[in-house]
């Protein structure tokens, strides 16, 4: 039986399997999400990643996150992945985010945006303050 998109609640939706040995587990995804799906399991596995079951899982819950948030803010997901995408190039912590892995620049970019700030300003505050616990530890 057919289910809304998980992540959008949209009723036209495909199956979406992430392992084909266990056919009752049925993720349902809206067309465009399941094509952004595809698309960032696709960079993981270029990454060098498997792809696997935690994979797709945290893709699955990171897109539940970002939706959330764009319910919240009243703007698209596509807008804010293209928003995130093109001003991560021009932040002066670029050479920090660029050094990590793509979940986590994600969850940094999530995280920036749910406090309302920019990823800069976000990773300048995160800075200091593990580089104060630090000096509280000495």
């Amino acid at each position: 039986m057919k289910k809304p998109c998980m992540i959008c609640g949209t009723d036209k939706v495909d199956a979406h399997h992430i392992d084909y040995t266990d056919a009752k587990t049925v993720y349902w995804l809206c067309r465009p999400h399941h094509r952004i799906f595809h698309s960032d399991l696709r960079k993981i596995k270029k990454g060098g990643s498997d792809g696997g079951r935690e994979d797709q899982e945290n893709i699955l819950s990171r897109m539940q996150e970002q939706q959330r948030i764009c319910n919240e803010k009243g703007i698209s997901m596509s807008a804010l992945r293209k928003h995130l995408g093109k001003n991560a190039k021009k932040l002066n912590c670029s050479i920090i985010i660029h050094d990590v892995s793509r979940e986590l620049r994600w969850s940094i970019k999530l995280l920036a945006l749910k406090a309302g700030k920019t990823m800069n300003e976000f990773l300048i505050e995160a800075l200091t303050a593990a580089v104060e616990k630090t000096k509280e530890k000495k």
